[in-house]
């Protein structure tokens, strides 16, 4: 068995993360691919690993800075399930990336296609479990164009270690999620690139991370790090100087580089 290993990537004020499971299997959760000569490429990443196809392509809300560069990922690699929240979004000026996203939830660029809200869960391999939380349904239905607490929240469990990746839930949108779908998780992704609009004191104190990673490019007034570091049990990390690799090994150890 190989180790359970998540990239979150240097990209600035987007997110992308790439996820390696035990079964050899993949995931790339959101993207952002820029020009920028200190941004990882994850396109450019994976060519040259020899990587040809991703098994899972989640992408938690359709804002451009968790989409861009879908269109030449389609073009580069074969994908296997699309996951996407049903939240509606069109934007102004439209663009490629977000016209290929709406392709790809029409069943197009990929071999099957999931719309997923609160409740639905998919086994990888023996040992792996993502459960997605949110979309909440009665957001959702309530305020179908609030795009950002519509968004996909998942949590992957894997050799008894929760990660939470929670793309831009707000603070609102927080109150709506049940404590024990995400209590005492051993790693969190900051949601919102680590801003004040996603922090939500008492559901982080129900998290419990060990582990606190801010996906975010330059540091400003909006930033939320003093905040989140007062929760993290062992240490908080961002992603402004380098790329932040979790691993969990055979013996169920996870440590950070």
């Amino acid at each position: 068995m190989r180790d359970f290993r998540v990239f979150f990537f240097r990209v600035g004020d987007g997110h992308c993360s790439y996820v390696e499971f035990p079964n050899g299997e993949n995931a790339i959760v959101d993207l952002y691919v820029t020009d920028e000569d200190k941004h990882d490429n994850i396109i450019e990443i994976l060519k040259n690993a020899k990587i040809d196809k991703i098994d899972y392509l989640i992408l938690t809300h359709p804002h451009r800075d968790h989409i861009q560069g879908l269109s030449e990922l389609v073009q580069s690699f074969e994908i296997g399930e699309f996951i996407c929240s049903p939240v509606n979004f069109t934007p102004d000026p439209i663009y490629e990336d977000w016209e290929v996203y709406e392709e790809m939830r029409k069943g197009k660029h990929c071999d099957k296609v999931y719309e997923v809200t609160e409740g639905w869960f998919s086994h990888i391999g023996d040992d792996t479990k993502i459960d997605f939380i949110a979309p909440i349904k009665s957001i959702l239905s309530d305020y179908p164009g609030d795009v950002n607490n519509n968004g996909i929240v998942l949590t992957i469990t894997s050799r008894g270690h929760t990660i939470i990746i929670p793309g831009d839930m707000e603070t609102p949108g927080w109150s709506y999620i049940e404590d024990d779908k995400i209590r005492d998780s051993t790693l969190l992704l900051s949601s919102h690139h680590g801003n004040k609009s996603g922090y939500h004191k008492e559901k982080t104190d129900v998290k419990n991370p060990a582990f606190i990673v801010i996906s975010a490019g330059k540091k400003t007034e909006h930033d939320a790090d003093r905040r989140y570091s007062e929760h993290a049990r062992k240490k908080l990390y961002t992603t402004r100087n380098d790329r932040v690799v979790a691993r969990i090994n055979e013996q169920h150890v996870l440590s950070i580089s």
